[in-house]
């Protein structure tokens, strides 16, 4: 009897789309400048292990979220994961701000706004602060965090998976960008670089008191310039605006909101906002070249093992480990 066709086997199979290339490859960035700037980073060891754990973390994490049957629930995790990522990315920018410039350059900005509005406009701000007005600039503050992910369902249910990958990768874009900025540009901002006595005690309710709770346990010094809150709100406008014009024009009104509360809260400069927006539009325009040219699926690679069928009842496993690179187009 004539032996049967060899059949190919799949064990693993990882797709990075955009986004993921695009984190991936930012850690490993990181983890380059950490060593070869070992001198002004303290704990460097430290960071470059936990990006090694955090990447191989990243693989098998995607690895996982790509065998899940239910769409709705893959791209959940995929939510979840893009979030924990860019948060621990974030965190680890506070350990190497200066790794280039050893000095904050909020002074640059300062004389620029000074000459240009003839005041500080945080300091203008505290000149009509109410209760009612702290709670309600710090309420847009503090939902910013919570509308990344509702925006990135509303993108799901719109338009699927498709306009849930563009949005993510947009994201992704314009977060890292922040992030390079960061490194080639520390600003402390306002709160801490103004002169002493500028920044009021700031009284209100229950977001004024969360906005101080995040001040003290999760800001970054140095964070500043340009300002990831208005990037990122700009991001999740378009995003918004694309999938339904109603809903965009409706939720614009939230967006300045949250611009004008990074600069009264005394986060950002007005600077800030403007380099945060245009930071935005950048990546909003090189965003869908990117996944026009490699499509939503970057790279896929396929490991398998060959399996030779020798008689009806008879089979014997060939061991040939198979590697396959392709890379998908639209």
């Amino acid at each position: 009897m004539s032996p049967l066709p060899v059949i190919p086997r799949r064990f693993f199979r990882l797709e990075l789309r955009v986004a993921d290339t695009i984190v991936g490859s930012f850690i490993l960035v990181l983890s380059l400048l950490e060593i070869v700037f070992h001198s002004n980073v303290n704990g460097w060891q430290t960071l470059v292990v936990k990006n090694a754990i955090v990447l191989f973390a990243v693989f098998g994490a995607l690895w996982g979220i790509q065998n899940i049957s239910s769409n709705l629930l893959q791209s959940l995790s995929r939510i979840l994961g893009y979030s924990m990522i860019i948060s621990f990315i974030y965190r680890e920018m506070g350990s190497i701000i200066h790794i280039f410039f050893p000095h904050w350059l909020d002074p640059n900005i300062n004389s620029v706004e000074l000459a240009f509005f003839g005041w500080y406009p945080t300091e203008w701000f505290q000149t009509i602060a109410r209760p009612w007005l702290n709670e309600l600039m710090m309420f847009a503050y503090v939902i910013y965090g919570l509308l990344i992910p509702v925006v990135a369902f509303f993108c799901y249910k719109m338009g699927k998976k498709e306009s849930l990958e563009r949005y993510l990768t947009q994201l992704t874009l314009t977060n890292i960008l922040c992030y390079v900025c960061y490194i080639f540009f520390p600003v402390a901002g306002p709160s801490r670089a103004l002169p002493p006595g500028h920044p009021m005690p700031m009284d209100g309710f229950l977001f004024t008191s969360l906005v101080e709770l995040m001040k003290t346990n999760f800001h970054l010094p140095g964070g500043a310039f340009p300002s990831a809150h208005c990037a990122v709100s700009t991001v999740m406008l378009a995003a918004v605006y694309r999938n339904h014009r109603k809903a965009g024009l409706a939720f614009s009104p939230l967006v300045l909101l949250i611009y004008v509360s990074t600069v009264y809260g005394r986060f950002h400069y007005v600077t800030d906002v403007l380099g945060g927006i245009s930071t935005a539009l950048f990546a909003l325009w090189v965003a869908p070249k990117l996944q026009g040219a490699f499509g939503c699926r970057l790279v896929q690679w396929e490991f398998s093992w060959r399996r030779e069928l020798t008689g009806l009842f008879a089979t014997s496993n060939v061991p040939a480990p198979y590697l396959k690179e392709e890379q998908v187009i639209r």
